[in-house]
């Protein structure tokens, strides 16, 4: 994917720029409403039909989890959840 899918999280109050999607990986940064980009980049990858790891890097500084919860066929329909645990990660890293 040579541009970035912006998908909105209005959960969160945040925009996911999403550079690669498929079946069974996200890969994406997240930035505020008002323009702030978070220095993180993000991955998630769904590893069974219930199960993702979701991992962030930021200079210096890494972090990771798994998340469980039914998943569909594809990771994309879990944005929602992931954001959500990628922000948590953040506020420990």
């Amino acid at each position: 994917m040579s541009s970035f899918e912006e998908r909105n999280i209005d959960e969160e109050g945040v925009v996911a720029l999403l550079s690669e999607i498929t079946k069974d990986l996200l890969v994406f940064t997240l930035r505020t409403y008002e323009g702030e980009a978070l220095p993180h980049i993000c991955t998630a990858r769904k590893m069974g039909a219930q199960k993702i790891f979701v991992f962030i890097e930021e200079t210096g500084n890494s972090a990771s989890c798994f998340l469980y919860e039914e998943t569909s066929d594809q990771l994309i329909d879990n944005l929602t959840s992931i954001v959500a645990e990628v922000l948590y990660l953040v506020e420990k890293v």
